[in-house]
């Protein structure tokens, strides 16, 4: 749908091509990237960086786009949503549910956090390897 307006860079540690992932737990949080981030930033071409890495006993997956950028407050308002089981809210529904089966599945260590700059939006999903 949107050849040559982003491209796509997926970075897998060998060690981890065995690991498992669950079902849907990316693909919300790649379509956030590309709804919120790159779509509207018109002016530069889009870069869409998915990175699978192992840390300890640790799987670090992490979605990162060169789009729109997100400020603090709107950065710490979000990470208070995902993190806090009693909203819900039509905002951030896809990484609230990610976060939530994330800790429900592996506990309150896992989870989901978001960090933004001028330059680019990162999602991190910490799961057990």
């Amino acid at each position: 749908r949107y050849e040559n307006f982003f491209e796509t860079e997926w970075i897998i540690d060998p060690e981890v091509s065995d690991a498992k992932i669950m079902k849907l737990s990316l693909q919300p949080i790649i379509e956030n990237s590309i709804t919120h981030g790159i779509i509207p930033n018109r002016d530069k071409k889009g870069k869409l960086t998915i990175s699978i890495q192992k840390d300890g006993e640790m799987l670090i997956a992490s979605v990162i786009d060169n789009g729109m950028g997100i400020s603090e407050e709107k950065i710490a308002e979000l990470n208070m949503l995902i993190n806090d089981s009693k909203v819900s809210s039509k905002h951030g529904i896809g990484i609230t549910n990610v976060n939530r089966r994330i800790k429900l599945i592996y506990g309150d260590e896992y989870g989901v956090s978001l960090s933004s700059d001028e330059e680019k939006t990162t999602v991190i999903l910490k799961m057990r390897y």
